[in-house]
């Protein structure tokens, strides 16, 4: 089974920055599984190859809030 599993290197995935207008919340957020995903076929759960999950890296800048609270209306479940 382990001969399975991808591998894929921080470096080689790109950063999504974000921050609001008055500077009070910043982020930067790399989307591991989408990065190892292999072969992206249609539809929001195969966009990450079939996983139950996703698994993002974020980077929070010192002395920023990652967002202001809020709540999910939605959850998906497989």
């Amino acid at each position: 089974m382990a001969g399975d599993r991808a591998k894929v290197s921080e470096g080689a995935v790109s950063g999504l920055r974000r921050s609001s207008p008055q500077g009070v919340y910043e982020n930067e957020m790399m989307a591991v599984s989408h990065a190892l995903t292999v072969q992206p076929r249609a539809g929001y759960a195969a966009s990450v190859g079939g996983r139950p999950f996703e698994v993002d890296l974020v980077h929070l800048p010192a002395g920023k809030r990652f967002c202001p609270v809020h709540a999910h209306s939605t959850m998906w479940e497989y």
